[in-house]
C-alpha cells in the first residue's frame, strides 16, 4: 500500500511540478483525514491536481493549504473534489492558497456550527446544513448558491452569517461573480 501511495505521489509530483515528498504529504494527509485507504490515492491525487489546475496556486502551496481545511471538510462530509473546487475558486477570487485554506476551514466550521442568524435563515429555507453538505446532489456548492440567492449578495447579511473576516472572505469568494467561478470549477 505504501508503495502504491509513493508511486502515485511521484506521478503527481511530475504532473504538478513539485517533489514526491510534497505531493505525498498532501495525498497522505487527505487519505488520513477522510479515513481512506491506499486504494483511494489515485482519486485523491486527481482531486488535488485539479485544484491546482483550476485554481491560482502551485502544488506546493496546495500542500500547505490542505493542512488548514482537510480535517474540517472531511468532518462536514464534503468530498475532497468539492473542497478542492472551493479552494480553487477562492484562489481565483484573489486569495492566496494559504488564505483560502484558512478561509475554507473557518467557513466550513461556521456551516457545521452556524451563527444564530444563519440558523434562522437555513430553517426558513428548509435547509439542513448537515444533510445538505453531505448530499452529493447539493453539497457545499448548492448550500452556498442558496445562501447567495437569499442574501442577494448583501454584505451586511453575509457578515451576520459569517461574522469572522476569514470565513466571510471565503463565502464572498465562492459567491463572487454570481457564483460563476465556483460553478465553472
Amino acid at each position: 500500500e505504501a508503495l502504491n501511495i509513493l508511486e502515485i505521489s511521484a506521478k503527481a509530483a511530475a504532473a504538478g511540478m513539485t517533489t514526491t515528498d510534497n505531493s505525498a504529504k498532501a495525498i497522505v494527509a487527505t487519505l488520513n483525514a477522510y479515513g481512506l485507504g491506499a486504494e483511494s490515492a489515485a482519486r485523491v491525487s486527481d482531486a488535488l491536481f485539479n485544484t491546482v489546475n483550476f485554481g491560482v496556486l502551485s502544488y506546493e502551496e496546495l500542500t500547505g493549504a490542505v493542512a488548514h481545511f482537510v480535517g474540517t471538510a472531511a468532518s462536514a462530509g464534503i468530498s475532497i473534489e468539492e473542497a478542492g473546487a472551493a479552494l480553487a475558486t477562492m484562489t481565483l477570487s484573489g486569495l492566496s492558497a494559504s488564505e483560502a485554506g484558512v478561509s475554507l476551514n473557518n467557513m466550513l466550521s461556521k456551516l457545521i456550527k452556524p451563527s444564530a442568524a444563519l440558523t434562522t435563515t437555513v430553517q426558513q429555507l428548509g435547509v439542513s446544513l448537515d444533510q445538505d453538505l453531505k448530499n452529493p446532489a447539493i453539497g457545499l456548492h448548492g448550500v452556498m448558491m442558496q445562501l447567495m440567492e437569499v442574501s442577494g449578495g448583501n454584505l451586511k447579511t453575509l457578515l451576520q452569517w459569517f461574522p469572522e473576516i476569514r470565513e466571510a472572505r471565503g463565502a464572498l469568494a465562492l459567491m463572487s461573480a454570481e457564483g460563476e467561478n465556483y460553478t465553472r470549477v
